[in-house]
Order: C-alpha cells, then structure tokens, then sequence
C-alpha cells in the first residue's frame, strides 16, 4: 500500500487478535513496527512474525493506564527508529469482561481497571506521544487514531465463541462468515497510509454489515 515504507508506526496492544494482525499487516507493507503490549512474550511473537519475513519491528511491554510505561514505549520507538508517525491504540481491558456485571454488583476492582484502561488509558495517549510526532497533527497520520471491530470482541479468533452466540452474531448481518483480525487489519493499513492521509475523524464500521447506514 503506497505511503507506508519506512513509517514508524507503534501498535499498542499487539500481542494478540487486531492489534497482533495490524502488527503484521503493516509490516508487510513496508512500515517499522513498534509493538507494544503488557504481555510482552506475545508482542515479542508478533514482532518476531514481522522479522521473519523480512520486515522491521521491535516488541516492548507497556501498561496503557500507567503514565510513564507509556512514555517508555513512545522512547523505545525514538531510540529504535529515531521518531513516531502514527499509532494503531488497540489496548483494552479484555480480561476484565467476564466480570463485568452491571453498575450495582460490579467488583470495584474491575470497574477501577476498567476505566484505567478502556477510558483514562485512551485519553491519556492523546496527550503522550509530544515530541516524538515526526510530523503535525493534522497532516496525515498522527498518534490519535484508534480502530475497533464493531460488535465482536474477539473477531480473530470464532472458535472462541459459545456455537449459539455465533450464530445469533452472524444471522444480525448480510454477510456469509464472521469477522477476522485481519478484516479490520486491512483498514488499520489503509488509514495509517496516505491514501488515508484525509480522513479524520469518522467512525467505520468493520462489522460485515451489522451497522447499515
């Protein structure tokens, strides 16, 4: 995809799903990948993907609701690749989902963790990458952007899923299969390019036609 070679781009949240397949995806397109993750062994796996093919990526592991773990990885970016294009902010509180009931029987603990990550956590990384931007906001790429997969939390991977979850998932949309990683993979390569250079600001939906507009 033209416009992707040799940019810096930081995944966070790459050790596995979205943020693994994205990873990899742009490291297929030419991109120096920074993959982040607080389970460094599978960012170390994915980065090691990028590799072995013949790409450029580096693994970290960072906490996306601790401030200075943060800063961390947007150094380890600076030191490995001399500065940071854009960012892929895939991180979430997925563990925490099982548990998480409703706001009167909740677990402190999860809900705490929860907005740490899925709210604060996001927040905050607007606010981070400082002078490690190798170029304004608002020309092209830049560290804000952030991409989920509609309904599924977990599109990389149906066999996770109870057989009639899955089912009820794929009769709510037009489309014949479920969701993969790399469907949303694709579109996280095509906004960090320069094709995407203009679009800003939009919600897209890469939920097979679950949200018809």
């Amino acid at each position: 995809m033209q416009g992707l070679k040799d940019k810096v781009i930081l995944v966070a949240g790459a050790a596995t799903g979205i943020g693994a397949a994205s990873a990899r995806q742009l490291g297929s397109e030419g991109a120096r990948v920074v993959a982040g993750d607080l389970n460094l062994a599978g960012a170390e796996e994915t980065a090691a993907a990028i590799t072995g093919l013949g790409g450029q990526a580096v693994a970290a592991r960072f906490d996306i609701s601790d401030d200075a773990s943060v800063r961390d990885l947007i150094a380890t970016a600076v030191r490995a690749y001399g500065g940071l294009d854009a960012a892929h902010v895939n991180a979430g509180a997925m563990t925490m989902v099982p548990r998480d009931t409703d706001v009167v029987d909740i677990d402190l603990e999860v809900w705490d963790r929860t907005i740490a990550v899925n709210l604060r956590g996001h927040q905050g990384r607007h606010q981070r990458p400082g002078p490690a931007r190798r170029r304004p906001v608002g020309q092209g790429r830049h560290p804000r952007q952030r991409h989920r997969a509609g309904p599924d939390p977990d599109p990389g991977d149906p066999g996770r899923r109870p057989a009639g979850h899955a089912r009820q998932m794929l009769a709510r949309t037009p489309s014949t299969r479920h969701g993969e990683a790399g469907d949303v993979a694709g579109l996280v390569a095509y906004l960090m390019s320069d094709a995407g250079s203009w679009i800003n600001g939009q919600v897209i939906s890469v939920d097979g036609g679950t949200i018809m507009r």
